[in-house]
């Protein structure tokens, strides 16, 4: 099922891509040898790979295995990261009560892989390796790049941050004074 909805959005972003490549060839006034440059089949944009799963070791290999067939079929890896995790406190009722019956502490562990330059017949191919070879527990998403999962990379230094309003109030004491009243 993740697979179809994978092709369906790269299919949707094949046809966006071809759409505007159609538009822009009536609007330009380029000379027609400069098509003649563009590749014969259509590159998508540049794409996350992302691994989601329960068990640590399981989602590192796995990401750096998609990284590996990535890399031998010849797709360019601009770069992989993690993301912190998330911790989740799962609780089992006994029926029919309110008394816990067990209590469960998750962790989902993230890793991304970004790619470009994956032409449209080398991607269902790529995908359906992935897919294939899917461990047990662990999901993969195949979406177009955002800026908000790179920065969701990041932890955020409270301390840091401190220091920088610290720092404001020093320089612009003014401002700070009116805001506390």
């Amino acid at each position: 099922m993740m697979f179809v909805r994978n092709c369906c959005l790269l299919h949707s972003v094949y046809r966006a891509s071809m759409f505007t490549m159609q538009h822009s060839k009536s609007l330009s006034h380029e000379p027609e040898y400069l098509e003649l440059l563009k590749p014969p089949v259509p590159l998508y944009d540049v794409l996350d790979v992302q691994v989601k799963g329960y068990d640590f070791a399981v989602v590192e290999q796995f990401a750096k295995y998609v990284h590996n067939i990535a890399l031998k079929m010849d797709i360019e890896v601009e770069d992989s990261w993690a993301t912190p995790s998330q911790s989740l406190h799962v609780t089992n009722f006994k029926p029919e009560s309110t008394v816990v019956e067990n209590s469960y502490h998750l962790n989902i562990y993230e890793r991304n892989v970004q790619v470009s330059g994956l032409s449209a017949t080398i991607a269902p191919t790529f995908l359906e390796v992935i897919q294939k070879s899917l461990p047990e527990g662990v999901n993969f998403c195949v979406q177009l790049h955002q800026q908000e999962f790179e920065e969701m990379r990041y932890i955020p230094d409270l301390q840091l941050e401190d220091f920088k309003r610290q720092l404001d109030e020093i320089k612009n004491p003014k401002t700070q004074a009116g805001k506390k009243k």
